[in-house]
């Protein structure tokens, strides 16, 4: 499961003689427990426990034992599944869409409010959007002719929605990106583009006058996930500046999403609280389906596609709304 933070635990300290090694700290979200687990044990002592690896990675190894004794028993592997290199062909669709809201309406009622429901906006004073008052209307998907058509751009009227299918018509061989069969850069590269596309957006002034077209409300998920705690809601303004908020239900914190539209190659950017390293990117096209995937960038080197769910409102909050 993608998540704000990407760093791995700590190495745990060498055993001083007699003691064993320090426990190897826990992986922060999306990455492993400390690598090397508790590190080497002591003399006569055996090797810590390994790092309790962050969701949807695993624990970390154990540590080397002692002269005389063994080696410290791996970490345990963090909750959640990873996501997929999207590599041609190999991305299967999530089909538990159901479970997953289902899961997410009971978040709701044992927490006391739906994410991005009035309710859950009272106790979340500083999530984006309560000041534009896009909090009515945040679940709905917008089709893409209303999108079009919100731009201040003529151009973008005309064009016809172009999905961005990752591990289909957008993948990964080696170190390069293929874009329609068509080589569009190493993986580096492709970074680069996607990092540039969500930090245009970053420094845009929003003020409560403007008008802002809400994008919907997602789960993201691994094609096995039947329990998807990251949640994103998204809303644009007519120049393409993206804005909103990525909820955590596992650990209960919100980062505030900025991002922006590339309105020719309609690629969709974002980053999520202070950790600029981690973009997301999807098809504006995706993002006016029931299902679709985005791209999950944890810096230059990796990449996981993970299935992109829209989440309907729950009838209650609806109404409260």
């Amino acid at each position: 499961m993608p998540a704000g933070g990407n760093k791995p635990g700590g190495i745990g300290g060498v055993g001083g003689p007699g003691k064993p090694g320090g426990i190897g700290g826990v992986g922060g979200p999306g990455k492993p427990g400390g690598i090397g687990g508790g590190g080497v044990g002591g003399p006569g002592k055996p090797g810590g426990i390994g790092g309790v690896g962050g969701p949807g990675k695993p624990g970390g190894i154990g540590g080397v034992g002692g002269p005389g004794k063994p080696g410290g028993v791996g970490g345990i592997g963090g909750s959640g599944r990873p996501g997929t290199r999207p590599e041609r062909g190999n991305w299967q669709q999530n089909n538990n869409s159901r479970t997953i809201q289902n899961n997410f309406y009971g978040y709701g009622g044992y927490h006391g409010g739906y994410p991005y429901g009035a309710s859950w906006y009272s106790m979340h004073p500083g999530a984006a959007w309560t000041m534009f008052g896009v909090t009515v209307g945040a679940f709905a998907l917008s089709s893409f002719g209303t999108i079009a058509n919100f731009f201040d751009d003529d151009d973008v009227v005309v064009q016809d929605p172009t999905p961005y299918y990752y591990g289909s018509t957008i993948y990964y061989e080696g170190d390069t990106v293929y874009v329609n069969q068509q080589p569009a850069g190493t993986a580096e590269q492709y970074y680069d583009q996607a990092s540039t596309l969500a930090s245009a957006g970053a420094p845009e002034e929003t003020t409560p006058t403007e008008d802002w077209l809400p994008l919907g409300v997602f789960a993201i998920a691994a094609a096995d996930d039947t329990n998807a705690t990251l949640t994103v809601q998204l809303a644009m303004n007519r120049q393409g500046v993206l804005r909103g908020n990525q909820f955590d239900m596992a650990t209960g914190t919100n980062a505030i999403v900025k991002g922006s539209i590339d309105k020719k190659t309609q690629k969709v950017a974002w980053t999520a609280g202070d950790d600029t390293s981690v973009v997301y990117e999807t098809g504006l096209a995706n993002l006016t389906q029931e299902q679709s995937t985005v791209l999950v960038h944890y810096g230059k080197d990796d990449a996981e596609v993970y299935s992109l769910m829209h989440i309907n409102e729950p009838a209650e909050d609806a109404a409260g709304s």
